[in-house]
């Protein structure tokens, strides 16, 4: 008795500690085919003029037998999305996908922009409380591990939820019109140690993090763009905004400041800058989904410097001014009123 006590004790540590995805292999398929455990909108034995079977059984898998492929039918973006039970806070997901887009899609002068993403969603009574977001414009064209890190503030949840998001394409500049193809393969929630501020076993050169600057700054003093970067880099707690002190991604930028006001402005915005050596001072203004406006680029020596930047053709909302001086480089946040 004692030693099944032990054996049932073990699995539920093992389920409490490590993945609790259902069908996150994508193994699992109904007749039709539709994938089960999760919700989609592919419909396979449906006849429109379209066609409804846009999440696929596929056999170019990562691992195991099949993938699962959201395939754009030119119509409606295909997804798969799934809640289920969770009893630790996870760190971030892990996937493996491949991401293909039609010829000319996305390029800077063809009409035809297409995305696929990832939401991973911390619930608590079905409010979110955590979140982690990756969306991207780039083929892939052979298997890439991704890493989708969460939020890490709520300390009270139930469930997680998450969807994959496919394209909406099917076009291209190629002599037949071809779909924007998501396949993914093998997710797994991972744990970071709790009494740690990096994580090795976390660390991933080889992951991709969205072009978005959010600055957040890590337990270990360090700012980086956003919080996928710093997942990426093995920290494993964050706050929002940019340190005190600090450097961007591991490059010094602890003596160079840049200020900015009136905030929130209107129609322009001030900038006073201490430089620490003389060279070219750029000053990039980008939005929360990582779009330039504006770069200025200006021979200074160092020392004290100013500008101003005209927003009168800017909308209203949240923008990152970003300077940089040869190797340094920080970022602060403003609001167009």
């Amino acid at each position: 008795m004692k030693q099944l006590s032990l054996i049932i004790g073990l699995s539920f540590l093992v389920n409490l500690l490590f993945s609790q995805i259902p069908n996150s292999d994508m193994e699992n398929w109904d007749n039709q085919p539709v994938l089960l455990d999760w919700e989609t909108n592919s419909r396979p034995l449906t006849t429109p003029p379209y066609d409804p079977y846009v999440v696929k059984k596929d056999t170019g898998k990562y691992s195991g037998n099949w993938a699962a492929d959201l395939f754009a039918n030119g119509v409606f973006k295909a997804y798969a999305k799934t809640t289920f039970a969770v009893q630790q806070h996870p760190n971030h997901l892990s996937l493996y996908y491949r991401l293909t887009f039609a010829p000319c899609v996305n390029d800077t002068n063809y009409f035809q922009k297409d995305t696929a993403s990832v939401l991973v969603e911390l619930l608590n009574q079905g409010a979110v409380v955590d979140m982690g977001y990756w969306e991207s414009i780039t083929t892939q064209f052979n298997y890439a591990q991704l890493s989708v890190p969460l939020s890490q503030n709520a300390t009270i949840f139930d469930s997680c939820r998450i969807t994959m998001m496919g394209g909406d394409i099917s076009g291209g500049c190629g002599f037949a019109a071809a779909p924007t193809r998501f396949i993914v393969d093998h997710l797994e929630l991972k744990y970071s140690a709790q009494n740690t501020c990096i994580d090795s076993a976390q660390i991933c050169d080889s992951c991709l993090c969205p072009q978005v600057v959010d600055p957040v700054c890590g337990c270990n003093g360090v700012t980086y763009t956003n919080y996928c970067y710093a997942h990426s880099a093995g920290v494993t707690s964050w706050a929002s905004g940019a340190c005190t002190v600090t450097a961007i991604e591991k490059i010094s930028s602890e003596e160079m400041a840049l200020q900015v006001f009136p905030v929130p402005a209107t129609n322009v915005l001030n900038i006073q800058y201490q430089l620490i050596h003389s060279g070219e001072a750029e000053i990039r203004v980008s939005n929360m989904l990582g779009k330039t406006f504006t770069i200025q680029r200006e021979y200074e020596s160092a020392g004290t410097q100013k500008a101003e930047i005209a927003l009168d053709n800017f909308a209203k909302g949240v923008y990152f001014i970003e300077l940089k001086n040869g190797e340094e480089r920080v970022v602060r946040k403003f609001v167009k009123d």
